[in-house]
C-alpha cells in the first residue's frame, strides 16, 4: 500500500467506528425517584441518581403487565433497558414491580 494513503485511510476508519450508531443497549436496576410525562430517574443500587429518556417504541411494564409511565410510582424496583444517544439515556424497556411483601 502506499504510504501517502494510510493516514487518511486510518482517519476515514475512525471516524466511521466512532460515528455508527450501533451503540449496545445496557441494562439499570434500582428504585424509582421520580416519574415525568416522558423520563424516569432511578437510584440505582450504588446510589447514584440516572434519568432515562422514555424512546419513541418503548415498553413499559409494572409486574410483567404493559401499562403507562404515569402508572409507575416512586421506590417501586425498576430495570430499564436503555441506549445511550449523545448525553442522555434512550429507554426502550422500563419494567417496575410492587413491593409485594
Amino acid at each position: 500500500m502506499r504510504p501517502h494513503l494510510i493516514a487518511p485511510l486510518l482517519v476515514l476508519g475512525l471516524l466511521l467506528f466512532f460515528a455508527s450508531p450501533s451503540a449496545a443497549a445496557e441494562t439499570h436496576t434500582g428504585l424509582i425517584a421520580v416519574v415525568g410525562a416522558h423520563e424516569i430517574t432511578i437510584s440505582s443500587e450504588t446510589g447514584e441518581m440516572q434519568k432515562f429518556t422514555l424512546g419513541d417504541n418503548a415498553m413499559v411494564t409494572l409486574d410483567d403487565e404493559p401499562v403507562r409511565l404515569s402508572d409507575l410510582m416512586p421506590q417501586q424496583r425498576v430495570t430499564v433497558v436503555a441506549k445511550r444517544e449523545g448525553t442522555k439515556f434512550v429507554a426502550s424497556l422500563i419494567s417496575a414491580y410492587t413491593n409485594k411483601p
